[in-house]
């Protein structure tokens, strides 16, 4: 899919709340809706871009530390607000359907209130088990999503990858460090601060972010992830959306 059908399919999940506002009954659902679904789809489509105008620079040159820490900062920005609007969407269908009683935000029990947990899909089921059908068609994706690239469930971010290098480049890179630290060894600071950042140039640009288990890294390609997260957000929303709105 062109990343225009991409984008205006994503966008259009902002128009229900937008355009037809009154179909929602209950007021806190409809602020769910508006002031928080819609507030994150539309930080996503900005994410969106940003990280698809980066990843064109791939196998050009490696990015600055201050650039590589704007990605990383835009990653975990469109992981936190994927899974929030998604949550957006769980608390407007408890609120418009009371799915589960007297469980509110001020609740003991409002961790239950999760799109795809079994009490919530059970009591949807009774109002909508076709979009419960559809729903886990998702769960996978969802389990994948919240175990791996939720920022909030984990103590250590999603890292974008300034630069890769080749075995050369690696030597390079090593014999540049180890001058560096020679200079700095013989008290000329600036000189082997000099070979510090001239080391920070070696290498090329590849949109990759990695993932920090504790048994090890794992490597995912930008580009391909969130565009296979946003293919499923979408079709999730675009589930729940249509029964919200009748």
């Amino acid at each position: 899919m062109s990343d225009y059908l991409r984008n205006r399919e994503r966008m259009a999940l902002v128009e229900p709340a937008t355009i037809t506002p009154e179909r929602i009954k209950n007021r806190r659902a409809l602020q769910h809706l508006k002031e928080g679904f819609n507030r994150r789809v539309l930080m996503m489509d900005a994410t969106f871009r940003f990280l698809l105008e980066q990843a064109r620079k791939q196998g050009g040159k490696r990015l600055s530390a201050y650039t590589a820490i704007e990605l990383s900062t835009q990653l975990n920005a469109l992981y936190l607000n994927l899974c929030g609007a998604l949550d957006n969407l769980a608390w407007a269908l408890q609120y418009e359907h009371n799915l589960l009683p007297d469980v509110n935000e001020a609740s003991k029990k409002r961790l239950q209130i999760n799109l795809f947990g079994t009490p919530f899909l059970t009591a949807l089921e009774t109002k909508a088990p076709t979009l419960v059908a559809a729903l886990r068609k998702h769960e996978s994706w969802n389990t994948d999503l919240r175990d791996l690239r939720d920022p909030a469930a984990h103590r250590i971010p999603i890292y974008a990858v300034p630069g890769l290098a080749n075995k050369e480049d690696a030597a390079k890179f090593q014999q540049l460090q180890d001058e560096a630290n020679r200079r700095f060894q013989s008290g000329d600071h600036k000189g082997g601060m000099d070979l510090i950042f001239e080391s920070q140039n070696i290498g090329t640009y590849q949109p990759i972010m990695v993932l920090s288990h504790e048994s090890g890294y794992e490597l995912r390609g930008i580009v391909k992830q969130v565009q296979q997260d946003d293919e499923n957000f979408v079709a999730v929303s675009g589930g729940v959306l249509p029964f919200l709105f009748g």
